[in-house]
């Protein structure tokens, strides 16, 4: 019996989440336009599984969580364990103690079940606006608390509103991974991860549109480009 295989993976489309169900008190008006509801997020979990089914894909759908709110384990773990899915979390370092944010123990717990936690800075605050001192505390310290709590070398971290440059690129140069904001697919094996952040206006059609309709030729080589330039600023 002939044996069907899936496509070459061609693109890797990172959707990033930042919290579900009701914002809590320490979110802003405008963050509060990142998070979605229960119901929606389950909507897109259900396309995202409806959309890796298919045998001739080029695109791979991937999943983050930014910022390290509790819903993220009251509503995110369970609805994706319930699909057979898993995620990476970013979280703050000096949010771990917050009741609204995750703590250590809940990270454990979502590592023993499958999930990745990745680091998101010490206070989530724009990186291209500090000094070195501080830039070094919202990178490097920041991954060596997050690994003491973890007992593990944390690998992964994701920016703050998309804020860098050629110096907070330089800062982050020990990391595995770096996932930024910039709407884009990246190509498999970028360490440069590019995602696309859910706002509460999004539609699963308009999801499906856009995965479906992933630039390519010159439109991806503009693309790359324009990245490229942003990374290099001063």
């Amino acid at each position: 019996m002939e044996q069907v295989v899936l496509s070459k993976i061609e693109h890797i489309f990172t959707m990033n989440f930042h919290g579900l169900g009701e914002p809590h008190s320490n979110v802003g008006r405008d963050e509060a336009r990142f998070w979605s509801t229960e119901d929606d997020f389950k909507k897109f979990l259900d396309a995202i599984v409806e959309f890796r089914s298919r045998l001739e894909r080029k695109t791979e759908i991937r999943i983050t969580f930014d910022d390290g709110n509790k819903s993220d384990l009251l509503i995110g773990v369970p609805a994706l364990v319930e699909r057979g899915l898993d995620a990476t979390f970013f979280v703050c370092s000096d949010r771990l103690r917050s009741p609204v944010y995750l703590s250590t123990f809940d990270l454990g717990e979502m590592e023993a079940i499958g999930m990745r936690i990745g680091c998101h800075g010490a206070t989530h605050v724009p990186l291209r606006r500090l000094d070195n001192q501080r830039l070094k505390a919202e990178t490097a310290d920041a991954r060596t608390r997050l690994s003491e709590a973890l007992g593990h070398r944390i690998s992964a971290f994701a920016i703050p509103f998309g804020s860098y440059d050629r110096r907070v690129m330089s800062a982050l140069k020990s990391f595995d991974e770096v996932h930024t904001s910039d709407s884009q697919a990246s190509p498999p094996g970028a360490r440069i991860v590019t995602r696309h952040s859910y706002m509460n206006e999004w539609s699963v059609e308009a999801f499906q549109e856009n995965v479906a309709n992933l630039p390519t030729g010159p439109k991806a080589w503009l693309g790359r480009t324009k990245l490229l330039i942003k990374r290099l600023r001063p």
